[in-house]
């Protein structure tokens, strides 16, 4: 949904042909992000790490109102400018402009975050990692993302903020093969796909 080199800016699309693939055959078995957290269209999730948006998107599309939070300033506005962008587009399907209307957008640290819709019970945390040679995003626009989002923030500490924010289940996005430092807190199960596994909290 990025979109950069070393020549152009990067920038955030949510109608660019590889998205659109994956929202055409989306469901939990085609997402691991989707059956990870075990939700029905409707209900509430709150992306804690937003990022350049591709999670939320896919939430929205498959029917879940999403919560999106971005820490960086920077790419809350290049996030505002996608989402404007598109639903502006007179061209933009109708499909489209229902599903980003599901995404309420708001810049903040989600550790900090106290004030959630009354029926969030899942959220989703995916503390970036650095990208495989299949990733969607290369390395130079790897470092340019990290440049703008600063340091990576600890899974352990996000999933602490997830539950002291009393969502049901939270969903984290590691590195297939990389370790679990998550403090006191153990996840319940991990889903693993080919370069990335999800891990599973459930809070009572």
């Amino acid at each position: 949904m990025s979109r950069g080199s070393e020549r152009s800016p990067l920038y955030v699309d949510f109608m660019t042909p590889t998205l659109m693939q994956r929202v055409k055959r989306l469901s939990p078995r085609s997402e691991l992000l989707l059956k990870s957290l075990g939700g029905q269209p409707g209900e509430t999730v709150v992306d804690m790490t937003t990022g350049l948006g591709t999670d939320s998107f896919l939430l929205a599309a498959y029917g879940y109102r999403v919560l999106s939070i971005e820490r960086s300033r920077t790419l809350y506005l290049l996030l505002c400018d996608g989402l404007n962008r598109a639903l502006a587009d007179p061209c933009a399907p109708e499909w489209l402009q229902k599903t980003l209307a599901r995404i309420h957008l708001i810049n903040a640290d989600a550790r900090s975050v106290n004030l959630l819709p009354n029926k969030s019970v899942y959220a989703v945390i995916d503390p970036m990692y650095a990208p495989k040679k299949k990733s969607a995003l290369s390395k130079g626009e790897m470092q340019t993302l990290q440049a703008f989002i600063g340091q990576n923030q600890s899974p352990g500490e996000l999933v602490s903020a997830a539950k002291s924010l009393g969502v049901r289940r939270a969903v984290v996005k590691r590195a297939l093969r990389s370790e679990f430092h998550y403090a006191s807190i153990e996840p319940l199960y991990s889903l693993r796909g080919r370069s990335s596994r999800f891990d599973v909290f459930h809070f009572k």
